[in-house]
C-alpha cells in the first residue's frame, strides 16, 4: 500500500491515547507498574477480523485491528493505546513507504486490561 503525505488526510478521524508501561520506584523503595501517557494522536482505525478462542476453559473474544497514525518517533510493540474505552495491544509498528511520515499498527483488544 503506499502512502504519501495526503494518504489520510481527514481520514484521521479518532483520537487515541498511546500509552507506554514503565516502572518507577516508590518512597517506600518498591516498584510501581503503572502505564503513562505518551500523548494523544489522531488515527484511522480499521476492524479486520473478530474471533474467539478457547484459553483453559474460557473463551476469549480477539478483534485485530489496523490503526494508521501519523509518525510517532520511538513507539515499540510493548506500548498500547486507549479508544472509547478499549485497551489496544500493540503488536506491530511499521512505517510502509520508508519515509517516516505515517505508521502503520497492527492491534488487537486487550479485553482483560484496564485504561
Amino acid at each position: 500500500m503506499a502512502l504519501g503525505n495526503s494518504c489520510c488526510v481527514g481520514k484521521l478521524r479518532n483520537k487515541i491515547t498511546l500509552q507506554r508501561y514503565t516502572a518507577t520506584r516508590s518512597a517506600e523503595g518498591g516498584n510501581i507498574r503503572a502505564f503513562t501517557t505518551l500523548g494523544e494522536v489522531w488515527a484511522r482505525i480499521n476492524p479486520l477480523l473478530g474471533q474467539e478462542r478457547v484459553i483453559g476453559d474460557k473463551n476469549e473474544s480477539v478483534l485485530t485491528h489496523r490503526v494508521t497514525i501519523r509518525h510517532f518517533p520511538g513507539l515499540m510493540t510493548e506500548d498500547r493505546f486507549i479508544f472509547k474505552g478499549l485497551v489496544y495491544n500493540i503488536t506491530a509498528v511499521k512505517d510502509p513507504n520508508f519515509r517516516g511520515d505515517f505508521m502503520i499498527l497492527d492491534c488487537s483488544v486487550n479485553e482483560k486490561a484496564t485504561p
